[in-house]
């Protein structure tokens, strides 16, 4: 009899075969998250920026910029529920489920706003602290350091933005945002090509904002909610993120450029979808797939 039927003797090799294959599927739930949310943030931020584009706009229906950033924000909400489901470690299930309960609430009821913020930044806190050991090594340092500056910036930008903290400190806020996502930049390390890669993306950002500044400055405040930052810092961040990507890509990790994408898509988290957004690419960036699956880094919570 196959293994596995009853009364069969336990076929450990068969038993392998079905823990791998449950592996694989998780791995394919979050990687499929990450590229889903990537493509439909993607879409609704060109809509915006063409939309509000200072030359030629694009013309839409009315409604269908707020109807399709709606339909986005509860995506996004569901992939945050779908990475915490095929996770193995409690603290990213419980973490990420909260946030994406709020969160999608949120998008129904306008009421709901400041719960979600609150939400989003504890569990955002549980789900990308819960995991990480105490740094003792450089790569768990980095991990614990890239995870606290993305809750900084969650903390500051949307509580500025909801009235939990003074509105003055929305600036601060995209400081911060824009110098994690610049920090992430460590996890394209050596690779050449994936460092070449980012250097033209930001050059290419400066050199927009020395021919067309106004139109950069619209792009990022629509597009990116970028006001009063630097566009040095802007383009120094669009550079480190597409170092990610690459690096991502070369090397197969699909989840990696996914989440590296939607750090710079998502821009200042200054309202509950573009939280939901950043939480979910820091949730793909700041550790591996094992470790966010629970496959290495110890028992799974």
């Amino acid at each position: 009899m196959s293994g596995g039927a009853l009364g069969s003797e336990p076929n450990p090799e068969y038993d392998s075969v079905k823990s791998y294959a449950a592996r694989i599927d998780r791995r394919w739930v979050v990687t499929g998250a990450g590229v889903v949310s990537l493509g439909a943030v993607a879409a609704v931020r060109l809509l915006a920026v063409l939309h509000n584009a200072p030359f030629d706009p694009l013309a839409v229906p009315t409604g269908a910029i707020p109807a399709t950033t709606a339909a986005v924000s509860f995506l996004l909400a569901l992939s945050l529920a779908a990475v915490a489901l095929a996770s193995a470690r409690s603290p990213v299930r419980i973490g990420l489920l909260f946030a994406a309960t709020f969160g999608g609430l949120a998008t129904l009821n306008q009421a709901v706003t400041v719960p979600a913020a609150v939400a989003i930044t504890g569990g955002g806190a549980v789900a990308l602290l819960g995991t990480l050991s105490v740094p003792e090594t450089y790569l768990t340092f980095r991990r614990v350091a890239l995870a606290a500056g993305f809750l900084a910036a969650l903390t500051v930008a949307l509580g500025s933005s909801v009235g939990l903290l003074d509105g003055g400190l929305r600036g601060l806020g995209g400081v911060l945002t824009l110098g994690v996502v610049i920090a992430t930049g460590v996890r394209a390390e050596s690779d050449r090509i994936a460092l070449a890669a980012g250097g033209i993306a930001a050059a290419a950002v400066v050199g927009a904002s020395l021919t067309s500044p106004f139109v950069l400055g619209s792009t990022l405040l629509v597009g990116f909610a970028i006001v009063g930052v630097p566009h040095a810092l802007a383009a120094l961040a669009v550079g480190a993120a597409v170092s990610v990507v690459v690096v991502g890509l070369r090397r197969g990790e699909w989840s990696l450029a996914a989440g590296a994408g939607l750090l710079v898509l998502a821009g200042v988290p200054v309202s509950v979808p573009r939280a939901m957004a950043l939480l979910l690419g820091a949730t793909l960036v700041v550790g591996d797939l094992e470790t966010l699956l629970g496959e290495t880094g110890g028992e799974p919570g």
